[in-house]
């Protein structure tokens, strides 16, 4: 059997992780609204993630190496539908806050193993693997990014959405027992004796700066389109449309670029053609963003982040 196929439970965690974050994107003003909070308290729940990313990606990899990459991965499936059952029953920011915790900590601990992960799998196609895995969590954020004012239009309320993230979570949950059985322990027990080197260091903090420029400019869209004068619903699907289009170029760029610079062995000059995007589509999107509306110009620069996103996996 192809050894590929077992990693299908583990694309659709990642993919369940994605969406479930980035349901909350587009539906910011609802949020405020519902829980009575401030801007700056949505934008902290959704940087969640990409904070406990920082936080436990040293504690997935432990895991993964003194044990093995099943624990981890059943640990995130487990924590994901917690989180979001918790959250999905919350009636105050406070509930809301502890479950949106709880299910980011899912996503380090899915993450952490990939490269582990691909290279049991297959040596020589890593970095198309990891590609591959990461693409498909930003799938799963584009999706719920696209998707959410739609689900929302059509469940009515944001618990509604809170749990059918829930439910897709506990798929992939109960998937998940059926592949990790079969993933090689090779490195199951392996010592972590200098393990550690200076390089991790550059590695978190190009994580950081990503996971926050991600998340700022992921979640403001719709409250900014309504600052310039466009009608809350409207602003509402633009939001979703600006963080799909983003989520929908990383993981198009994440699942093709290591994939095609590493067949053609440029990895080193694909990380600086990468970066030069990220920066000038940055710039773009800062500036049309603080001080016009125009919606194509914007979807463009919302496109071109997945730079941002996909170069990194490239390291």
């Amino acid at each position: 059997m192809n050894k590929n196929l077992y990693l299908v439970p583990y694309w659709f965690l990642n993919f369940t992780i994605g969406f479930g974050w980035f349901t909350l994107s587009p539906l910011v003003p609802a949020l405020i609204s519902q829980y009575e909070v401030s801007l700056p308290s949505i934008i902290e729940l959704i940087s969640l993630y990409g904070y406990t990313m920082v936080a436990f990606a040293l504690v997935s990899g432990y895991l993964a190496a003194k044990y093995s990459v099943s624990a981890s991965l059943l640990m995130s499936g487990v924590l994901s539908v917690a989180g979001l059952f918790i959250r999905a029953l919350s009636t105050d920011y406070s509930v809301l806050l502890v479950g949106q915790v709880i299910a980011a900590i899912a996503y380090p601990l899915a993450l952490g193993p990939v490269g582990t992960l691909a290279q049991s799998i297959n040596q020589k196609k890593s970095h198309m693997i990891i590609g591959v895995s990461v693409g498909i969590l930003f799938l799963g954020m584009s999706s719920g990014s696209f998707l959410g004012p739609y689900v929302f239009s059509a469940l009515g309320t944001v618990k509604n959405v809170f749990l059918l993230d829930t439910v897709l979570a506990l798929i992939s949950l109960a998937m998940l027992p059926l592949a990790v059985k079969k993933y090689p322990r090779e490195y199951a027990g392996r010592s972590l004796k200098g393990s550690f080197s200076p390089g991790m260091l550059k590695n978190w903090y190009v994580g950081l700066i990503i996971s926050s420029f991600s998340v700022m400019f992921g979640v403001i869209a719709s409250s900014e389109l309504i600052n310039k004068g466009i009608s809350s619903s409207n602003a509402l699907h633009y939001g979703g449309l600006f963080g799909g289009l983003a989520f929908l170029g990383s993981a198009l760029g994440a699942i093709l670029l290591p994939w095609l610079f590493e067949d053609m062995k440029k990895v080193r000059e694909g990380m600086i053609l990468t970066s030069v995007t990220a920066f000038v589509s940055l710039a773009v999107l800062a500036y049309y963003l603080s001080f016009t509306s125009l919606i194509e110009i914007l979807s463009v620069s919302y496109f071109l982040l997945l730079s941002v996103q996909s170069g990194r996996f490239l390291r």
